[in-house]
């Protein structure tokens, strides 16, 4: 089993368990998350965004339902290239032009092949090691297909 699951699991467990639960606690949970739930399923994206608005609240159980959910979406090219442009912007004014030139040329090999997005997302990490972008480095993003375990 993979052990980025093994965490998810025991996140989830603990979360779920809370005996003085914050919304904080699922807001970080959430930056782990976002964008790989951006790339499967931009509507579910943007309900969990409302869901966690309520800073007095603590929906875990839902917040936990729409993340399975997301993974259950299907990859569309137009999602993926959407959560890529996302992740991306993090490095849009800094990157070099080489690097630029290599994005905008793995864009159009996703558009081409969806299974490209293997080749992008190790570019987008590396960039993210390259500039210690630490918010994108720990994101699920780059690690986990919930759908595919």
């Amino acid at each position: 089993m993979n052990p980025i699951i093994n965490d998810l699991d025991k996140y989830r467990f603990e979360n779920l368990n809370r005996t003085n639960p914050h919304i904080k606690y699922l807001e970080h949970e959430w930056s782990l998350y976002k964008y790989a739930v951006l790339e499967r399923n931009p509507v579910i994206y943007q309900e969990i965004r409302q869901l966690l608005n309520n800073k007095n609240d603590y929906p875990v159980t839902e917040f936990y339902r729409l993340i399975d959910l997301a993974f259950q979406s299907n990859l569309t090219s137009g999602q993926v290239i959407n959560a890529c442009e996302h992740v991306y912007g993090y490095f849009k004014k800094i990157a070099s032009d080489e690097e630029k030139s290599e994005y905008t040329q793995l864009i159009k090999k996703v558009k081409e092949d969806i299974s490209a997005l293997v080749l992008i997302k190790k570019f987008l990490y590396d960039l993210s090691v390259k500039y210690e972008q630490k918010y994108l480095m720990n994101s699920y993003y780059f690690f986990v297909d919930i759908n595919k375990e």
